[in-house]
């Protein structure tokens, strides 16, 4: 882990001639451990996907974000930049978060990680 978000963050400074500070993750996977390494890889913030807007509250390694899926509307959207419509982070995770990450930790624990490249 440590190798991918350095190498990958090395990658994209030299392809693009500047700093890459940002870093978003894969499907908004994360965990205590990812945000600690992101870190000491060298980024100074990361997004999650948290479904809900982000505030100067929310936690520097898993800035909320949001996922526009194929349902949303324009006015879904406008809401969104009005500053409604969806939760603002931080907040605690709700069941089913909890859930889905129990289920991918139990997946990965019985098949390895599944990538998804």
């Amino acid at each position: 882990m440590r190798a991918e978000l350095a190498d990958s963050k090395a990658v994209l400074e030299d392809t693009l001639g500047h700093r890459v500070p940002h870093l978003a993750y894969p499907h908004g996977y994360n965990s205590p451990r990812v945000r600690a390494m992101a870190a000491r890889a060298g980024y100074e913030t990361a997004a999650a996907v948290r479904h809900a807007l982000s505030s100067d509250r929310d936690e520097r390694y898993r800035i909320a974000r949001l996922i526009v899926r194929r349902g949303h509307t324009v006015a879904d959207v406008e809401a969104w930049l009005a500053g409604g419509g969806v939760r603002t982070a931080p907040y605690r995770d709700g069941l089913r978060t909890v859930g889905w990450r129990w289920y991918r930790r139990a997946r990965t624990a019985l098949r390895g990680p599944a990538f998804a490249g």
